[in-house]
């Protein structure tokens, strides 16, 4: 006797999604990596070039913020410490409020130790940079995000306020 079979069943054909090709403004990660590293280059010269006092003689020196040590040229990145963290609030990056210029050792003391007990600790401050981290809107390039940040700090050093806060 002959076995009837049942025909197959057909499964539907799984279209593929359309590729979508990327366009020239965006851009990968590497890249963006790099495009931090020169606005982080940039800002740091920018704070290296304003935050300065003069001595008897007349020359130009730059002092910790917290223990008004001497700190020598040429600048390095552990001489700028961010108050609120990069990685937390990123909106305010390359704020200049947000940046204090100090030595290795308050440095080390501002991550890794007792940041509360120290002098640069201001809460006022802190409170208004969070503030100001609400207020300004998320931008998805770094580029924009950093100029915006440039023209409030320029703001900022004009009219001693913010007008997104206000």
């Amino acid at each position: 006797m002959i076995r009837r079979r049942k025909p197959l069943k057909r499964t539907p054909i799984k279209r593929k999604k359309p590729v979508v090709k990327k366009t020239k403004s965006d851009l990968t990660p590497l890249q963006i990596d790099r495009q931090r590293h020169v606005f982080d280059i940039q800002i740091a010269e920018t704070i290296w070039n304003k935050r300065f006092e003069f001595d008897n003689e007349g020359n130009k020196v730059r002092r910790c913020a917290e223990c008004k040590h001497v700190i020598h040229p040429p600048w390095r990145k552990h001489n700028f410490s961010h108050v609120l963290v990069k990685k937390t609030y990123k909106k305010i990056r390359y704020i200049e409020l947000n940046i204090d210029l100090i030595c290795w050792d308050c440095h080390q003391k501002w991550e890794f130790g007792d940041m509360i007990g120290m002098k640069i600790y201001d809460i006022d401050k802190i409170n208004l940079l969070r503030a100001l981290d609400r207020a300004i809107p998320k931008f998805f390039e770094e580029d924009q995000l950093f100029l915006y940040n440039r023209t409030l700090n320029d703001e900022y050093s004009r009219d001693g306020c913010y007008s997104v806060l206000k």
